[in-house]
């Protein structure tokens, strides 16, 4: 087993409007061991979806 502690994923899902990137940027404001990491873009970055 692992020494180190990792923190867990977590996942935010909804529909378009909601608040999802507001509250993910704030929560990784506020501790900065956090990632965000908006899949949608990083999709688009890496040519993973068609035009």
């Amino acid at each position: 087993m692992s020494s180190t502690k990792q923190l867990p994923n977590i996942v935010v899902c909804g529909t378009p409007g909601v608040g999802k990137s507001r509250l993910c940027e704030e929560l990784c404001s506020k501790n900065k061991s956090l990632t965000y990491v908006n899949i949608n873009e990083l999709a688009k970055q890496e040519k993973f979806l068609l035009e």
